[in-house]
């Protein structure tokens, strides 16, 4: 995933200056979503890494995306803890998320305990 997002960042930034903002955002969250749920069809290893390399590719376009978006509706003096604080969500989401699939694998294991 890492490396299609370092060999896609030069097209992104290319198509960031040539493109509509708007257009480009929702066009590359929406084959990012549209991978991602094609991710279930891989039946092997292989397919899973395919999946996941061009998923990676979409993926490569989300940060610089959004700062360019902040950077057009946010005064200067503004920039910078509106990107703060869209950086330390994505910390705070990870924590959450992994608390609530901890409580539905412990609400699982007891369903399957109990029968």
């Amino acid at each position: 995933m890492y490396v299609a997002q370092l060999v896609w960042q030069p097209c992104v930034a290319y198509f960031l200056v040539k493109l509509p903002l708007g257009k480009f955002c929702a066009t590359m969250v929406l084959c990012w979503g549209i991978t991602l749920c094609g991710m279930s069809a891989a039946h092997n290893f292989g397919g899973l890494m395919a999946a996941r390399f061009v998923l990676g590719s979409f993926e490569a376009s989300v940060a610089p995306t959004f700062i360019a978006l902040v950077q057009m509706w946010y005064r200067r003096g503004e920039q910078t803890n509106r990107n703060a604080a869209w950086y330390s969500m994505l910390g705070v989401v990870n924590i959450v998320s992994l608390l609530l699939l901890f409580r539905d694998s412990e609400l699982t294991q007891a369903s399957w305990e109990a029968s």
